[in-house]
């Protein structure tokens, strides 16, 4: 009900002026919470000036990476997921050959009972409180190999932004965790100094990252 009313009202009512919608949505921008597409030019030029649109940017000779979770339950338990990603890169200044590796945690903290169904439960048959996600890695770089709890797990490989997508699917119990570790290669950028963009995902829980 609230979210028709509230469809209903932005659809139908007129809209405040565009300076004031900026200051009252202002700092959901700033904190990446909100982004806009639309695939009318002039509308989308808009977004940008607004920073409102969602493309990716990258620093002009800086390495990249981001990390996507994508829950495969139709349920709410993102609620309760917490990550952490450590990034460990040796470059070669000789070659300018790269190796990279990419540790990520992820924490459920969902428990196995005493909530509502539609937060922790699922229609695959496993446990309340699961998670089961697919952990997306974008990357320029090549993938050499990716462990899950230090076992080789499937792996989908994709070409898209620019890049390689590595997907792994990652399933961890109520008050659990899992650890995901990808290995790369690859060549890094040219210049002195080395520099990595991490491209984030908004989240409920936001990455802890070093």
């Amino acid at each position: 009900e609230v979210s028709e009313a509230v469809f209903q009202a932005v659809t139908s009512r007129p809209l405040p002026a565009l300076g004031d919608m900026i200051d009252a949505l202002g700092p959901a921008v700033s904190g990446g919470h909100l982004k806009l597409v639309s695939f009318d030019s002039e509308a989308e030029e808009l977004f940008v000036r607004t920073g409102l649109a969602g493309a990716w940017s990258t620093s002009p000779g800086a390495d990249w990476l981001s990390l996507i979770s994508t829950n495969m339950l139709p349920n709410k338990i993102d609620y309760f997921l917490h990550r952490t990603m450590q990034v460990t890169t040796e470059i070669d200044h000789e070659t300018g050959e790269l190796e990279s590796t990419v540790t990520v945690t992820l924490r459920n903290d969902a428990p196995p009972e005493g909530l509502p169904g539609y937060l922790i439960a699922n229609a695959q048959g496993l446990p309340y409180g699961t998670n089961k996600d697919a952990l997306a890695l974008y990357t320029p770089h090549a993938l050499d190999s990716v462990v899950v709890d230090g076992q080789e797990a499937p792996v989908q490989r994709q070409e898209g932004l620019g890049g390689h997508i590595y997907t792994v699917p990652v399933l961890v119990g109520p008050e659990s965790a899992a650890t995901v570790e990808f290995r790369l290669s690859g060549t890094a950028p040219a210049g002195r100094f080395y520099e990595l963009d991490l491209l984030h995902q908004p989240l409920v829980n936001m990455d802890q990252v070093s």
